[in-house]
């Protein structure tokens, strides 16, 4: 069963849901991961990430991305001054130095924002290509919800529903038109996230703190 449908996930603006629990989403073998939020803004999963049914399913990457097809990748149309970025994860080990983990680039690959492993076991967050101060995310081999938030030039950070950091970035104009999972964000083979993605969610809107702790309760559920 699939863990997007729930009766009290926030639905408004939701212009991307992929749940690797949902055989309508992905069912267990392929290229492609379906978005399930009727807008078409599928993903591309690369020939080495593999799927796994713990905690109903979820699809692997590791940190040797420069050379082994390990990137799962998708377009879609999104403003870039407001929006929420919502991932469940777990971080699976040894992590390739400034790996990129997770998240969105406009079409010339700047105003990055999202976040990336560190060579530890956590995960921090870059807002405008920039890694911003006091933001690391410590990580488990539980699966955690992570979500960045902006509205205008303010970038949000929530781990679990709480909200943990708050940054200001430069405003940016334009569209966002890609999304990544496992991107290299540095030049060594070995920059990759090493750990599986189960459910991703993109809202073209801020949602609020009280819609963020929502959607973690609701699908929380699931890793429990």
């Amino acid at each position: 069963m699939g863990y997007f449908s729930g009766p009290t996930i926030v639905k408004s603006g939701l212009v991307l849901a992929l749940d690797a629990g949902s055989t309508r989403s992905y069912p267990g073998s392929g290229g492609i991961w379906y978005d399930l939020s009727g807008n078409g803004n599928d993903a591309i999963v690369e020939s080495s990430v593999s799927f796994g049914s713990t905690y109903g399913g979820g699809l692997t990457t590791l940190n040797n991305v420069s050379n082994t097809n390990q990137k799962i990748y998708g377009t879609f149309s999104l403003s870039s001054a407001n929006y929420t970025w919502e991932i469940w994860y777990t971080n699976n080990g040894s992590q390739g130095g400034d790996a990129s983990g997770f998240g969105v680039t406009d079409s010339s690959g700047v105003s990055s924002n999202g976040y990336r492993a560190n060579s530890g076991s956590s995960v921090q967050q870059w807002v405008g290509g920039s890694l911003t101060v006091g933001q690391t995310i410590s990580t488990s081999s539980s699966p955690k919800q992570v979500v960045l938030r902006r509205s205008g030039t303010t970038f949000t950070s929530f781990s679990n529903g709480v909200l943990i950091d708050t940054d200001t970035a430069a405003s940016t104009s334009g569209t966002f038109v890609n999304y990544s999972m496992n991107y290299n964000g540095g030049t060594s083979s070995n920059n990759g996230w090493n750990g599986t993605y189960y459910v991703v969610r993109m809202y073209n809107r801020a949602l609020s703190d009280a819609e963020i702790l929502q959607n973690y309760n609701q699908t929380n559920s699931r890793f429990i």
